[in-house]
């Protein structure tokens, strides 16, 4: 019989800039590995049956980045079946449960990575990452930094936006979260979406292209 052995996610860790995470494996046994700061992988699905320790796995990644370097990353938890109420007591990580919080997070995360890529291009540099690079840490704007944004359940957060409003705003704001991954290549934000399928009729054709 096999002893278990535990492994720290710190063990892991590359550098300051550009660290590694590490979430498993595939069905073929590969490791599934992503560095945050990459602005070609910047995005990651947590997705299986209902039941299957979606909201556990997600938990457990978000404390990890957390716990490793809170102070390099702003968090932001949108939780929209109350999984993540932990987070809500962080005072640094902005936390939205509420449907209307919700979709104000969203649009304020756009309009924050819309201003960092005016400020790279002013600057003459091509992504967040180049600018953390070359800016040293005192001297850098305290928005621009990278991020890392949780969505809980994106398939029910979309569902409840129907609800609450009608199918066009639902689509609306599924081209905005695909906003959000697209833009965050070159802004400096990871995406981690959890949900059942990440299939185009569920929850829109434009986040499964950009994811």
């Amino acid at each position: 019989k096999r002893k278990k052995e535990t492994i720290f996610l710190k063990d892991y860790i590359q550098g300051f800039e550009k660290w590694r995470y590490y979430f498993g494996v595939d069905m073929q046994g590969g490791i599934i590995s992503q560095t945050l700061s990459s602005s070609k992988n910047n995005s990651l699905w947590v997705y299986w049956k209902s039941w299957s320790g979606k909201s556990n796995a997600t938990s457990w990644l978000f404390y990890s980045l957390y716990a490793l370097n809170k102070n390099a990353y702003t968090f932001f938890i949108l939780d929209t079946k109350g999984e993540f109420s932990f987070a809500k007591w962080l005072d640094d990580v902005q936390y939205a449960y509420d449907l209307e919080e919700i979709l104000r997070v969203i649009d304020e995360v756009i309009l924050r990575m819309e201003t960092i890529q005016a400020r790279l291009h002013t600057l003459g540099m091509h992504n967040l990452e180049e600018y953390l690079k070359k800016v040293s840490p005192s001297d850098r704007i305290i928005t621009m930094r990278p991020m890392v944004f949780f969505i809980e359940e994106l398939s029910y957060l979309l569902d409840r936006i129907a609800l609450k409003y009608w199918a066009e705003i639902r689509e609306e704001y599924a081209n905005r979260i695909a906003n959000l991954v697209c833009l965050g290549r070159s802004a400096g934000l990871t995406m981690i979406i959890s949900t059942q399928k990440p299939l185009a009729d569920m929850i829109g054709g434009s986040i499964v292209k950009e994811m």
